[in-house]
């Protein structure tokens, strides 16, 4: 007898859980007795849908979750070099900095990564002075400890979305301070692009 209440029971869950538009109530209480051979009469009857709707669950493709990684190392020297030159500008300032360096990578007349870009022989004048060894997040006060901060979020976001910034800098490749004139600002085959704070901007000139 308990065999064929539980049977019962069971059968009627289904009945409730396939295409038959009834809606589920977490609060209701059913009994239906019938004999087995009723019930997998039922079973035969309505068991395939309930078949059909687990394997159509099972099929659904299942969405993955890309994640980018970025290379610590990259980011510390892209942030050092944000530092190190705009540490004391706006954040369109330091942002523009760090397109310089991204923008040389992909010129092909630089080297191909960040770090050696940044380090390539004394392009920034920080890197053959003592700042070199110094690490920003040890030194300075709180203002230059939260540009150091700062400086690393704009590194991570220029490494992971370069392609789609928009580049304020309008391609350029150099830049120096507006209180100096350095011998290359005067070559023919750059142009000036922008000033953005203490920085003016430079790019080759198109033919």
């Amino acid at each position: 007898m308990c065999k064929k209440v539980l049977l019962g029971v069971i059968v009627i869950s289904l009945l409730i859980s396939s295409n038959l538009g009834l809606q589920y109530r977490s609060d209701a209480v059913i009994y239906v007795p019938m004999t087995v051979e009723q019930a997998e009469e039922e079973i035969a009857l309505f068991g395939p849908n309930v078949v059909e709707s687990f394997e159509e669950e099972e099929a659904e493709e299942v969405q993955t979750i890309e994640i980018l990684v970025i290379d610590s190392k990259q980011r510390d020297c892209l942030a050092r070099a944000i530092y190190w030159e705009a540490r004391n500008q706006s954040l369109q300032g330091m942002i523009a900095v760090g397109l310089v360096v991204m923008n040389r990578v992909r010129d092909g007349q630089f080297a191909n990564t960040p770090c050696e870009v940044v380090y390539q022989g004394c392009q920034f004048s920080w890197v053959c002075s003592k700042r070199n060894k110094q690490d920003p997040a040890k030194v300075g006060n709180d203002n230059d400890k939260q540009a150091w901060a700062i400086s690393i979020s704009v590194a991570n976001e220029l490494l992971l979305m370069y392609d789609t910034f928009n580049d304020i800098t309008k391609g350029a490749i150099y830049f120096h301070a507006y209180y100096v004139k350095p011998n290359w600002s005067t070559w023919k085959k750059i142009e000036k692009t922008v000033r953005i704070d203490d920085h003016i901007f430079y790019r080759i000139r198109s033919m």
